[in-house]
Parts: structure tokens; sequence; C-alpha cells
């Protein structure tokens, strides 16, 4: 077995590493408890017939917050699917040029990156946009000021 480290590994190796930085500064003193938002699953994707699901947490998130997603893809028989190709971005009330990226699934079917909103000073809602062969999904992320009370 070849211990070579390729560069979706560090991708995700590195998105692994700084989830727990981004969901400790949720709340003011992390002790609320992190909202999570689901959307999907959907499918079968054309040509190679995969069911995917996103996750975000935080889905709402204090100005200059950060959201950690995650993909998990499995085939028509449930069985995760490693190796598969997506895409994600930002779009929505508070898109930002270049808020977009490609992602691999690892043996188990889960990718996982995460996205820091810290030049936005807009609040509202997004979305995150996956994108797996011809499906798609849409995750909303809220983004709320000091004033506004953390969901």
């Amino acid at each position: 077995m070849s211990a070579k480290m390729t560069w979706h590994k560090i991708v995700i190796l590195s998105a692994l590493i700084a989830a727990p930085l981004f969901l400790a500064n949720c709340g003011s003193d992390g002790s609320e408890h992190v909202a999570t938002q689901t959307v999907g699953p959907t499918g079968p994707t054309s040509p190679s017939g995969y069911y995917f699901e996103v996750t975000a947490s935080p889905h709402t998130i204090p100005v200059g917050g950060g959201v950690v997603l995650s993909v998990r893809v499995w085939d028509e028989n449930g069985n995760a699917a490693g190796d598969a190709w997506g895409a994600w971005s930002i779009t929505g009330v508070l898109s930002f040029d270049g808020a977009s990226g490609l992602f691999i699934t690892d043996t188990n079917g889960y990718s996982y990156f995460a996205y820091e909103f810290k030049d936005w000073s807009v609040t509202g809602t997004t979305y995150i946009t996956v994108i797996i062969e011809d499906a798609v999904l849409q995750v909303p992320v809220t983004i709320i000021g000091p004033d506004q009370a953390a969901v």
C-alpha cells in the first residue's frame, strides 16, 4: 500500500483540521448548540447513478464566521461512493467571485470542506451549491449581525 500524499488527500486533511477551528468560534462562548442543515438526498445522477446529501454546520453564522460542509455520496445499493467528483460554489444574495471549488469523496463516500466568510460584512441568506454530475443541491447559510440572536 502506498502512502503517497495526493492533492485531494491534502484538501480533505486540511478541511478536517480546519473544521474545529471554525466551529470553535461559533457562538459567544462556544457553549451554544451548533445547528446543522442537511439537504437531500437527491439522485440518481447520470451517468454514475450516485445519490448524495449536503450538510452545513453551522447553518447560521455571525459576520466573519465560517461554515463546514460535508457531502455524503452513495450508489444505488447504499454503498459508499469513494472517488466521486463534484463542485461547490456560493450563490445568492451574498455571491462572491471566486468562492468555488472542486472536491472528491474519500473511501467512505464523504468529502469535507470549509469556507470562512471573513471578508463579508453583509447579513442575509446565501446558498452553497453542490453539483455532482447532473444533480444539484443547495444548502442555505444565514449570516447574522452582532445584534441578531444565533439560531
